[in-house]
């Protein structure tokens, strides 16, 4: 068995399949996404200002503001979005208190019917 190299328009051809295989991110959250859910199991947080900057913000996009829910005056921070094994469009997003002791917490949201739901990962 004899290697032979790949040509010029082989090589096109591969990187042309490598490339529709990226995934891609949708452009704009589900309709009535806006609407959030506390952090609590099952209230609507219609007063956290973190969760309603997470469900219309992207991914590097910061804002400080104040959320009694998170523990108030905190900085919140997209990190990024990504499709979830059950298909729901999620958002990673880092909360930091900006009073000591200062702390940040990783949290995770996902678009459903109902508007953005906290997640729970281990």
């Amino acid at each position: 068995m004899s290697f032979r190299p790949l040509g010029p328009l082989s090589c096109c051809l591969v990187a042309l399949a490598l490339l529709g295989c990226q995934a891609q991110l949708p452009a704009d959250p589900p309709a009535g996404a806006a609407r959030a859910i506390a952090p609590s199991a099952g209230g609507t947080a219609s007063g956290s200002a973190a969760l309603a900057f997470v469900a219309t913000a992207r991914p590097g996009q910061s804002k400080t503001l104040s959320d009694p829910i998170f523990g108030g005056t905190v900085l919140v921070e997209i990190e990024a979005q990504y499709h979830s094994a059950s298909n729901l469009i999620c958002r990673r997003f880092a909360v930091s208190r900006l009073i000591t002791p200062v702390r940040r917490q990783t949290k995770f949201a996902c678009f459903t019917s109902t508007g953005l739901e906290l997640v729970d990962i281990y």
